[in-house]
């Protein structure tokens, strides 16, 4: 699976699986479609899952798509979860360039606190 976007049944939520390979290309490729196809709703809430990718972007890559992510007005008062894999650190430069860019993306390990945090929202 390279990727899977949902709207969470009887709710606002729209989930972004990623598979276990993504790169710069493909990552833009995906918020393309998410903000043309899945932005139905007043507010977006997000929960972008890489608790699976196995090869990340590299330091640069994801200081680029932290600030394209931060410039789409798509994503303006968007609320964002991004469900990661304690066992290793992913898309952390991604994430510090999208905050200093006004986006600020909430990083979990667990999945019920991600979506209880986006319900809340």
């Amino acid at each position: 699976m390279n990727y899977k976007i949902e709207v969470l049944a009887g709710t606002e939520i729209v989930i972004v699986t990623h598979g276990s390979l993504i790169n710069l290309e493909k990552r833009s490729l995906i918020l393309n479609e998410l903000c043309q196809e899945y932005n139905l709703f007043k507010q977006f809430k997000i929960l972008v899952d890489v608790s699976n990718v196995q090869q990340e972007m590299s330091a640069i890559e994801q200081k680029i798509f932290g600030k394209y992510i931060s410039s789409r007005e798509e994503l303006m008062g968007a609320s964002i979860a991004m469900l990661f894999n304690e066992k290793k650190s992913i898309d952390e430069q991604l994430t510090v360039e999208s905050a200093a860019n006004g986006l600020e993306i909430k990083m979990f390990s667990c999945k019920d606190e991600a979506l209880s945090w986006l319900k809340s929202c």
